[in-house]
């Protein structure tokens, strides 16, 4: 698939599945922006080697619970032709025990976050008529997943939202789907105790947790041609634990 030209933005692309979709994207010829809160050494040497090998990626430090600064940012662009929601963060807590500022947090920049993206991009993309809008959300929005109330509930929200404004733009030539990952191999899942992996990976019918390779494919296809016909789905990507 080749992006040549395209601008694309992505949030929260310095680390883990975000940062490999900068790179698919910055291999096949896009513009690529991408946001950031913190800086990181991959981070740092990926965008080196990018200037050295021709590629346009462009990095912007911007807080995804910050509309104001979200809306300075979008409007920087003449054209937008491509969006991928993708910042996001976890604070595991139970329920009984959640403080309101850990709920706040979560919900900030997973949810609030994502429709601040949503509501400056599509008016860039409204303007031209034409547009592609992938949400990154989880497969924790599907089934319950203990400790991550908060985290389920905003990538549930994404997912409605996802539904509500691929019927919103629809016959403006804009369309909208959501991704929804399960295990996928980033920083986040080598922080977890090795006897919990083991025991979550006998959860998964496929038996192996999924690479960031698998959600960027999926993502390229999403933006494509070639999904042309789809719009307001959210395709689950987690080898079959949302199955069971």
């Amino acid at each position: 698939m080749n992006f040549e030209g395209q601008t694309v933005i992505i949030t929260g692309g310095s680390r883990g599945i975000g940062h490999g979709i900068v790179k698919a994207f910055a291999q096949r010829g896009a513009f690529v922006h991408f946001t950031y809160t913190k800086e990181n050494a991959d981070m740092l040497n990926f965008l080196a080697e990018a200037k050295q090998n021709g590629l346009n990626v462009f990095a912007h430090k911007v807080d995804s619970t910050n509309e104001t600064l979200i809306e300075k940012f979008i409007e920087g662009f003449d054209t937008i032709d491509i969006l991928v929601n993708n910042a996001g963060i976890v604070s595991d807590q139970l329920i009984p025990l959640m403080d309101v500022e850990v709920w706040n947090k979560v919900i900030d920049v997973n949810l609030n976050g994502c429709f601040y993206y949503l509501k400056h991009v599509s008016r860039k993309m409204l303007e031209k008529r034409k547009g592609n809008i992938i949400n990154i959300t989880s497969v924790s929005a599907l089934k319950g997943v203990k400790g991550q109330g908060n985290y389920s509930a905003s990538k549930a929200g994404i997912i409605a939202l996802t539904r509500t404004l691929s019927m919103e733009l629809a016959a403006k030539n804009i369309r909208v789907n959501a991704i929804a990952p399960g295990y996928i191999e980033t920083d986040m899942l080598d922080t977890i105790d090795p006897a919990v992996k083991k025991e979550y990976l006998k959860s998964i019918p496929l038996r192996r947790f999924g690479k960031v390779e698998d959600v960027c494919n999926l993502v390229l296809f999403l933006a494509s041609d070639l999904s042309g016909y789809i719009t307001g789905q959210c395709i689950v990507i987690d080898g079959g634990l949302s199955v069971q």
